[in-house]
């Protein structure tokens, strides 16, 4: 959990097995004490000859650092780590690359990530206790709040490019 999610390996099942093996609360501990360890390795790592590596990575899967991110860094930041887009390990890349004083990118991302990174430890942790309401409310919470992403992204995608956003209703 410490050390592969910083090259790519999801971190979703680790969050979830923290839950199962620890329970919710110790699982949560465990997890907000290593999301900073990928964040320094990630920022580390981004400052050295892999830089190059990182950025090529990158624009292969089409995701480039933003330079707009460390004009006004708390609700920029903030907005990209909740919206949907790259997975875990990019964003912790692409927030590295942008130029964010080491302090402000482990502060907000560590935040942002911690409240991202909790309700998938919940999920382990009820489901392993057999709180089959509690794990159903959960999921049922995680993917309300993901299509109300992806609607929210749609609609500024559709702004963006100069397309009136129609309403469904």
């Amino acid at each position: 959990m410490g050390l592969l999610p910083v090259f790519g390996f999801p971190m979703s099942p680790f969050l979830a097995l923290a839950g199962v093996k620890f329970g919710t609360i110790w699982g949560m501990v465990l997890s907000l004490l290593t999301i900073p360890i990928h964040l320094a390795m990630c920022y580390v790592i981004s400052k050295t000859f892999f830089q190059t590596i990182i950025l090529k990575v990158m624009q292969s899967r089409g995701y480039s650092p933003p330079a707009f991110l460390t004009a006004k860094p708390g609700k920029l930041v903030m907005l990209f780590l909740i919206a949907p887009g790259p997975p875990y390990v990019m964003k912790n890349y692409i927030l590295a690359l942008t130029g964010l004083p080491f302090v402000s990118y482990m502060a907000l991302t560590w935040l942002v990530q911690g409240v991202l990174a909790s309700p998938i430890v919940i999920l382990g942790g009820v489901a392993s206790q057999h709180r089959w309401g509690l794990f159903t409310l959960t999921l049922m919470v995680l993917i309300l709040g993901t299509l109300l992403l992806h609607w929210y992204r749609n609609r500024m995608k559709k702004t963006r490019e100069g397309e009136p956003y129609e309403c469904d209703s």
